[in-house]
């Protein structure tokens, strides 16, 4: 007989597309106030204001909205490819099942629950007034540990003592709840959370099933889309070895900014299911199915890793910063799906025999423009930042901080 287990999951980033549904919401409904939607959202993202302020000052845009007008965005939304696979898998195993969410209303998540068999939902509370929403928004969910509390509630009030509480989840807001869980998994999950976690799952939410019931994970296989990005991400090392003779490196800085203001508007369109010329073709040869539902921003942070050394370091500097980027990087992580056996201490989701094969990689791009002790430097500095849990994307930071550290040296 399976454990008796409370699966609780944070809905937005694990089973639907982080910020869909407020961004659907204000595009139909109040599309000039996307900006401020936006504006929150950042300040939250870096932590200068809480999830409840943002949530207070983002509902309150919302006064006068038709209460049913929640429940047609709500089915507009995409679930995540596999979420109701992993769902019947889930319930086939005896497990409960809640749905938990500091962003989403209750009502939605109510309909969220009937689209996949939940057990238990716990939102946001809409203050409504003869059918429109005032604006006010309340509930457990926004408070510092009010994910915990809702959930230490929901096991009580429905007899589930006996049931172990397992939570997933992506982002800080759920720190409480991991803590209060037995067992943790971060989904994609952000730099906090993963101090946090228990286990680290990235790409397809079906991924999750083994953890939770654990059972013996499948080995991991190069898919065709990783193979592809990898690739391109290892090419980059012609920028300093061809493009930048051909062309002169302003033109290629030029270039690369214009691509970036037009991979910016593409995903744009993308998210909004539109499709951008050529963009949009090359995006999706690049990504997961889990990926394709989201704005994907990898590429913006690595034309930036190419862009600011290139602006503001010397040549031979710049370029060997690019290679460390390009090399390290890409051979890390194919080596670390191939034959990575042991994780990381701070970054389970990497292998040490990926960083090990990622710096010899490294050394060898930046030696192509630098002295060898130099070029160990850059390898080094590069290779450890990509090794520790950092706030800031491996691709911007992975350059900068070699770049850096031979301007020391």
């Amino acid at each position: 007989m399976a454990q008796e287990k409370l699966i609780v999951f944070d809905v937005e980033g694990v089973i639907i597309p982080k910020g869909h549904f407020l961004l659907k919401l204000f595009q139909l409904y109040k599309p000039y106030q996307i900006p401020r939607l936006i504006l929150f959202g950042f300040l939250y993202f870096i932590g200068l204001i809480s999830i409840k302020k943002a949530a207070k000052r983002i509902f309150r845009m919302l006064d006068g909205l038709p209460e049913d007008s929640i429940s047609f965005v709500v089915s507009e939304i995409p679930l995540k490819p596999g979420t109701i696979k992993l769902f019947q898998d889930l319930k086939a195993y005896g497990y409960k099942i809640a749905l938990i969410s500091s962003g989403i209303p209750q009502s939605a998540l109510d309909s969220t629950a009937l689209r996949l068999g939940v057990d238990f939902t716990v939102g946001l509370n809409l203050e409504i007034d003869n059918g429109f929403l005032t604006g006010e928004v309340s509930g457990l969910v926004l408070d510092q540990d009010g994910k915990s509390q809702a959930v230490d509630f929901l096991i009580k009030d429905n007899g589930l003592s006996d049931y172990s509480p397992v939570s997933i989840a992506d982002d800080r807001n759920n720190i409480s709840l991991f803590k209060f869980s037995s067992l943790t998994i971060g989904y994609n999950p952000d730099f906090i959370l993963q101090l946090y976690s228990d286990h680290i799952i990235t790409g397809e939410i079906t991924n999750l099933l083994p953890i939770i019931t654990g059972e013996k994970l499948n080995k991991p296989t190069i898919k065709r889309n990783t193979l592809i990005r990898k690739t391109v991400h290892a090419s980059s090392i012609l920028i300093p070895l061809i493009l930048i003779d051909l062309i002169g490196k302003q033109v290629v800085i030029k270039l690369i900014i214009l691509a970036t203001c037009l991979y910016i508007i593409a995903e744009t369109f993308r998210v909004l299911g539109k499709t951008f010329p050529i963009f949009t073709w090359f995006t999706l040869l690049n990504i997961t199915d889990s990926e394709a539902s989201e704005f994907v921003d990898a590429p913006i942070f690595f034309a930036l890793g190419i862009s600011i050394p290139l602006v503001f370091f010397p040549e031979d500097i710049a370029f060997a910063s690019i290679a460390v980027l390009a090399l390290g990087d890409s051979v890390a992580a194919i080596v670390g799906i191939l034959i990575g056996k042991h994780s990381l201490p701070f970054l389970r989701q990497k292998s040490i025999e990926g960083t090990i094969f990622g710096f010899i990689s490294a050394y060898l791009g930046a030696f192509l423009f630098l002295d060898p002790w130099t070029a160990f430097v850059a390898a080094a500095i590069g290779t450890t930042v990509e090794a520790l849990p950092s706030p800031f994307n491996d691709n911007l930071i992975i350059p900068i901080a070699a770049g850096l550290a031979v301007l020391l040296v």
